[in-house]
């Protein structure tokens, strides 16, 4: 959905809230998309009850019928609108005159990195102050997490309260004043709810129960009240934006049967912020001062090519347009690539059951007319259900038939299974899904996902994983999965995962792989990343426990050039509504230098390979000359011996089947005749 801000208004459409009459202030809600801004900071850390007089709102601003260009920010949650020094108390009263409340209660800034900040924005006459809460807590209740912003227009007297993400420990809920008050008691405009933020009413009495914010009754990411004289359209007042489609004749506009293209990252490299498109191609992107030149560029994927001009934007807002900064995308004819990932809602146990979300995706530039995908599960697998349910089930392989897969679309498999009640500690699993076509595929190698786990006795179901898992070299692509269950007695309206990138990762390279769920996600340029399952309403694992978990996918490639040691740790946070967030394991990778696809060392008068590496279930070595017996030992990274083996050569050649052996680097030993050679490998 292209987010707009509203500017501009014909004279006859403005609604200044005139004097005496804030309660006939027009009133109305809607939904928008919640981004943070970077202004001037007025707090400091920990504060509480405190109010900041006299801050320029950087134009004139009629209230209440008075004009003022000035107003007061009060770390509970409201503004004044004048130069006065006003009480920082929290409780509402008589002496709230003309105040502007977000969410007024009893609030501190006792959050790492919480802040209050204002900014003015966009250029005369059109310009707009953001008054901004941001990460606040409450005054003596541990895990609150509040994010509000307060919007003024320039012309239109428009007034904005739009709301972010908002966290609330504990099962009691809290109150918030939410609204407008005038001169004296009897001329005010507050907001009420017992139900839901959505459909709030106003309040009939003076302070009045005020907005509840507890389990049930939550507020939506972008939720936003607007008051007075805001239209219904109108131009983004702060955002960067435009729309990237599909260029299809390359001829650098687009044209009528050229569609927007969906999930197209984007780069504001001043900022440092990023973007992705929506479903129909369009984009946006705050920009915090209208002083700067900013530059925005498209991110093209493989197969794709900026066509239009430029490729680059420079903007600078003061003097060039901010809106329709478009970017067609040309690309490479008919090349078709295809792909599956799959994740897992849990590791396994005896007796478990266990759902595989597997994700099918066109990463190609034509649309697929057709094929199948096919799952081939462990044999301690029994499928219990399926979404959608299979076109075939052939013993333990499943198959489904697919049509009309679009450019850039993913679609969703979920099969729900019994594991064996005979599987021990240890044991390992290997489901294997495969996607068609493969013939003429650009790509093959990720036409098929082997979901390879290990049983365990028991674990934490809220848990970080990473493929490659140990050691990698510096070019190898990192997918992570966050998985997550309601181990609660309620379901879960809606659940956030935060994550940090490490700093030795290119955000660039950044790419949703799957989800369990639909999933909205917000990343900046310091690998600040946000997921949100809105409305997923997860249910808890007493009533139904397969359908308690979830999970999503991203990958991301190293930092070019890492040297050989370098690290990259990853934990993600996962918060069910308002409850303490949960913290998950931390993930390690190291650096390693190269390794070759086929390892090879010569003895006198004997050559050995061994393939693959990385490898994920049988390692195949050749011998150069006759031989009849090999030993073979395999060390980890600490030196413990994992395997100690004589095999056995016919025609030259011997497997060695490694699925018992933890994921990871090692050094492999093989010796013969009278001489040991050793090489690095990593198993999948």
């Amino acid at each position: 959905m292209r987010t707009r801000i509203l500017l501009f208004a014909a004279l006859f459409f403005m609604a200044p809230l005139t004097k005496a009459q804030v309660s006939t202030t027009p009133f109305s809600q809607s939904m928008d998309v919640y981004q943070t801004i970077n202004g001037t900071v007025v707090d400091a850390p920990m504060e509480d009850d405190v109010f900041h007089p006299n801050l320029p709102i950087g134009f004139t601003f009629v209230y209440n019928g008075v004009a003022t260009n000035k107003f007061g920010i009060c770390t509970n949650g409201f503004i004044v609108m004048d130069s006065a020094m006003h009480s920082g108390l929290w409780t509402l009263s008589g002496n709230n005159t003309n105040q502007l409340s977000a969410l007024m209660a009893d609030l501190k800034n006792d959050n790492t990195g919480g802040s209050i900040e204002y900014v003015t924005v966009g250029t005369a006459p059109n310009r707009v102050c953001v008054i901004q809460w941001k990460d606040y807590g409450i005054f003596a209740i541990p895990y609150c997490h509040l994010n509000v912003q307060i919007r003024l227009f320039e012309g239109t007297n428009c007034i904005q309260y739009v709301y972010g993400y908002n966290a609330l420990s504990g099962t009691a809920g809290q109150p918030f004043f939410v609204g407008l008050t005038g001169a004296n008691t009897s001329d005010f405009l507050l907001r009420t709810t017992n139900s839901s933020w959505m459909t709030s009413i106003p309040s009939p009495n003076f302070p009045g129960l005020g907005m509840q914010l507890n389990a049930l009754n939550t507020v939506p990411s972008g939720l936003v009240f607007s008051f007075g004289g805001c239209l219904a359209t109108g131009s983004p007042f702060a955002y960067l934006s435009g729309k990237v489609y599909d260029d299809a004749n390359n001829n650098g506009v687009q044209d009528v049967g050229e569609n927007g293209l969906p999930n197209i990252m984007l780069h504001e490299s001043v900022q440092n912020y990023y973007t992705v498109t929506d479903a129909n191609g369009n984009y946006n992107l705050l920009f915090v001062d209208s002083t700067l030149t900013y530059s925005l560029t498209a991110l093209t994927p493989t197969y794709w090519n900026i066509s239009s001009t430029p490729t680059t934007y420079s903007i600078q807002p003061l003097t060039q347009s901010v809106n329709n900064a478009d970017f067609g995308l040309y690309a490479t004819p008919n090349v078709h690539d295809v792909s599956i990932n799959c994740s897992a809602s849990n590791v396994p146990w005896p007796g478990a059951t266990i759902s595989l979300f597997a994700t099918m995706h066109n990463a190609g530039t034509v649309t697929e007319s057709g094929d199948s995908v096919f799952c081939i599960l462990d044999s301690n697998y029994t499928m219990v259900s399926a979404n959608p349910l299979p076109t075939q089930v052939i013993g333990d392989s499943l198959i489904w038939v697919y049509s009309s897969l679009l450019v850039n679309e993913s679609r969703n498999i979920q099969v729900v299974c019994h594991a064996d009640t005979t599987l021990l500690s240890g044991d390992s699993l290997h489901t294997q899904w495969i996607i068609q076509p493969i013939l003429g595929d650009a790509a093959p190698a990720n036409n098929q996902y082997w979901k390879n786990q290990v049983c365990v006795s028991s674990f934490d179901p809220n848990y970080k994983t990473v493929t490659p898992d140990g050691p990698i070299e510096n070019t190898q692509l990192l997918a992570y999965t966050i998985n997550f269950q309601n181990t609660g007695t309620a379901p879960a309206q809606n659940v956030f995962l935060f994550d940090t990138l490490d700093a030795n990762v290119d955000v660039s390279t950044f790419k949703v792989l799957g989800s369990s769920f639909p999933v909205t996600y917000t990343l900046n340029g310091s690998g600040n990343l946000a997921f949100t399952f809105a409305g997923i309403n997860l249910p808890d694992s007493t009533s139904n426990e397969p359908a308690s978990h979830g999970a999503v996918t991203y990958s991301v490639l190293p930092k070019a050039g890492l040297t050989s040691g370098s690290k990259i740790h990853n934990t993600a946070s996962i918060v069910f509504d308002f409850n303490t967030p949960v913290v998950t394991n931390t993930t390690e990778n190291i650096i390693i230098e190269a390794v070759p696809t086929v390892l090879q060392f010569t003895e006198t008068n004997t050559s050995i390979k061994a393939y693959p590496n990385p490898v994920q279930h049988n390692i195949c070595m050749t011998f150069g000359t006759p031989t009849q017996t090999a030993h073979v030992r395999i060390l980890d990274v600490q030196g413990k011996v994992c395997v100690d083996q004589q095999i056995t050569v016919q025609s030259g050649s011997a497997n060695l089947n490694i699925d018992n052996l933890p994921k990871g680097f090692y050094l492999m030993e093989v010796k013969s005749k009278q001489q040991t050679q050793s090489f690095k490998l990593i198993k999948e």
